[in-house]
């Protein structure tokens, strides 16, 4: 296949996927039963932090964990159409997550999308991380189904943020990833229902051995030099750093 038509496949699939988290959120509001309403803002957030993600990582990188996520989306609205009733949106739901997931086939099969991860890529541990936070909302929401509350939500909701926080490198975000949320969810699982505390608790066990890898440290803070000054003559030195510094060919000022 050509670029152009690669990149029309992996635009084609990613759009089948956003249709059918669009109907897929559409079906849960309108007939909600029997989840929670906090469970389904849950799925909701879960479902649409992980399938932006996947398509856009798959549309510019091709990322090989883009594609993983895109699958994961889908799988939860497989998950979905088992578990809600039978009705108009559910079965444009899952004509298109089954059209999705053939798509998605034929992304792996054409080997359009990356069978391996990027050598220059961020190693595996750093990109379990924020991936697993993003999921806790669907994670957490699928756990308590029927009798999710304000705790499930905010721990939930915290995920996507934390893993935003963490992708973007901004202070704190090892400490965070390794000790704060892990504790923090950790410090809630006790209060929440046994499926959801098992799973909180999976959840942060996980993320805080991952974090710990040494490899992740160095992805979000990454082993750098320092300059240093060392006086050379004019004669080495490029004609463009002398004339930016207003100097000619012997040092001096012009």
């Amino acid at each position: 296949m050509t670029e152009t038509a690669e990149t029309r496949a992996l635009i084609v699939v990613g759009g089948l996927m956003i249709l059918a988290l669009l109907v897929t959120t559409i079906g849960l509001i309108v007939d909600p039963e029997p989840s929670a309403p906090i469970a389904v803002t849950l799925v909701g957030t879960g479902l649409w932090t992980l399938g932006t993600a996947g398509v856009i990582g798959m549309t510019i990188s091709r990322s090989r964990w883009a594609y993983l996520t895109a699958w994961m989306v889908i799988l939860a609205v497989g998950v979905l159409a088992v578990i809600t009733p039978i009705g108009v949106f559910w079965a444009i739901s899952v004509a298109l997550g089954a059209a999705t997931a053939v798509g998605l086939i034929g992304l792996g099969a054409r080997s359009i999308v990356r069978g391996r991860p990027a050598a220059s890529g961020p190693p595996v541990a750093a990109v379990a991380v924020p991936v697993v936070m993003a999921a806790t909302p669907l994670l957490l929401g699928f756990s308590s189904w029927s009798d999710a509350g304000w705790l499930e939500l905010v721990i939930g909701v915290s995920g996507p943020l934390v893993a935003l926080w963490f992708m973007k490198t901004l202070p704190g975000a090892l400490i965070m990833a390794r000790v704060l949320w892990p504790a923090c969810l950790l410090g809630a699982a006790p209060w929440m229902e046994p499926t959801s505390m098992v799973t909180t608790t999976a959840i942060a066990v996980v993320v805080a051995l991952a974090a710990w890898r040494p490899e992740v440290k160095t992805s979000v803070r990454p082993l750098t030099t320092r300059g240093s000054r060392v006086p050379i003559p004019p004669e080495l030195a490029p004609r463009d750093v002398l004339d930016s510094a207003g100097l000619d060919d012997r040092g001096r000022r012009k």
